[in-house]
């Protein structure tokens, strides 16, 4: 098992350009996750994106966009946009699955666009209209945006980093709570099989923002 795992990991390091694994597979139940699971057809890909997109919407009023990209090293992966506040709790959070088909599910937190403007894909900071009163209340707006815009930051620049290792399922917030989830660290949804491996590779924070690598049966 450990010759296994130093192979696997050695493999990481070598072809990590190469690797696309959204989910790993066994050779059968209760076994070694040793293999990547077979890639999603695009049409498949396009039915989930219709399904969350559909299912999820409905669940929730901040989810407002969902998208199927292709990053650079391949594979596919779905963008969850949802506006923070509108009440983005908990009890949903865990109806969201961190995959879907074998796709991985990238949540990312970002304002509503009004007037028909499209933001996004670039996540841009907002202030109140008006004149802002330097209050406590505002203090706690301002602290909230820059941490989400801490966290949009990181998963836009390493998410595909990350989702190229074997058994990484999603990513989103790692806590929340039934007034909305927190933005301040980095939840990593890994297949527990694969946890040391991920350890190894996706350090405990980055640019400042915690990662919590969070296990998955």
């Amino acid at each position: 098992m450990i010759k296994s795992l130093l192979l696997l990991m050695a493999t990481i390091v070598l072809g990590a350009d190469a690797l696309r694994a959204e989910m790993w597979c066994g050779q059968g139940p209760l076994t070694p996750l040793d293999h990547r699971c077979e890639s999603a057809p695009k049409a498949v890909v396009s039915a989930a994106v219709r399904k969350v997109r559909n299912e999820w919407s409905d669940l929730t009023k901040a989810v407002w966009k969902v998208e199927s990209v292709t990053p650079k090293n391949g594979g596919e992966e779905i963008l969850v946009y949802i506006d923070p506040t509108l009440g983005f709790a908990e009890s949903t959070r865990s109806q969201m699955p961190a995959s879907i088909e074998g796709i991985p599910v990238v949540i990312l937190p970002d304002r509503m666009p009004s007037g028909g403007v499209n933001i996004g894909a670039h996540y841009r900071s907002y202030r109140s209209a008006g004149n802002e009163a330097d209050d406590a209340g505002n203090r706690s707006n301002r602290e909230r945006e820059a941490s989400e815009k801490a966290y949009w930051l990181a998963v836009h620049r390493y998410r595909e980093r990350w989702l190229a290792l074997p058994g990484v399922l999603g990513i989103g917030p790692a806590k929340c709570a039934d007034d909305g989830c927190d933005f301040g660290s980095v939840g990593i949804t890994v297949q527990r099989q694969l946890l040391g491996v991920a350890r190894h590779e996706i350090p405990f924070s980055v640019d400042g923002v915690p990662i919590v690598l969070i296990p998955q049966d």
